[in-house]
């Protein structure tokens, strides 16, 4: 609900519909959501929808759709990213680009390319969606279906390498990792906790708290912007 919030407000903001592009789409969440949650006009929100994914299992979500999305021209590519790392799109013709839940299912040495190909894909001024979980966060075993989770630093410098960053926020942390921090810094006043605690069960507790401290939650979503021109590396 998150994304599609975020391309309902994007739209708004440029005064029409978007052109976007996801990347491990899946079971098409997103559009699912829009379609079901959303008392808009799908037209006012979508000009055309591009999602790129490893299974072809995606094709059963994609024969399911309403019909709405298949007259915007919403289709799907099976590509595998780690094969070929170029998206099928023209430069410059995406306005949004979303990616939630993939890159850690990647050796890294993979994800720079698919990142630069996106990168060409969106307009100046395009805006950026990632989400992944965060190893300076997250426990030390992996799950069995992650290849590797990047840290926030190192996954923070590679995303400034093509994109402004607009926000990091962070969700689900680890309470005495918090505690510890904020015993430091103090970014949510030691009242403010207490309020939080009083308020909200362990599974909430750690959503809220876990937002100003992106760099240590178990989880982080990125919004970025393509700038007007490339930045020098």
């Amino acid at each position: 609900s998150k994304l599609a919030h975020l391309l309902i407000k994007e739209s708004q903001r440029l005064g029409r519909p978007l052109d976007c592009l996801e990347v491990g789409c899946g079971e098409l969440w997103v559009l699912a959501v829009l379609y079901k949650a959303y008392q808009v006009k799908k037209a006012d929100v979508l000009n055309s929808y591009t999602g790129v994914d490893i299974d072809p299992a995606v094709m059963d979500a994609y024969a399911s759709l309403p019909e709405m999305y298949k007259e915007i021209g919403a289709r799907v590519v099976i590509q595998d990213l780690t094969v070929d790392p170029m998206l099928a799109c023209d430069p410059g013709s995406m306005d949004v680009l979303w990616s939630p839940e993939v890159i850690e299912h990647m050796k890294p040495e993979f994800v720079p390319a698919w990142l630069d190909s996106a990168h060409a894909c969106l307009r100046p001024g395009g805006l950026v969606y990632i989400s992944t979980p965060n190893a300076d966060g997250s426990h030390t075993k992996l799950p069995e279906d992650h290849v590797y989770e990047w840290g926030f630093n190192e996954l923070r410098a590679e995303l400034l390498k093509r994109w402004m960053l607009v926000s990091a926020t962070g969700s689900f942390i680890q309470l005495p990792k918090f505690y510890k921090a904020n015993a430091v810094e103090q970014r949510i006043p030691l009242g403010l906790v207490d309020v939080f605690e009083a308020r909200f069960d362990q599974h909430w507790l750690r959503n809220v708290l876990a937002a100003p401290y992106p760099e240590i939650s178990n989880n982080v979503a990125w919004i970025l912007r393509k700038p007007n021109r490339t930045p020098v590396r």
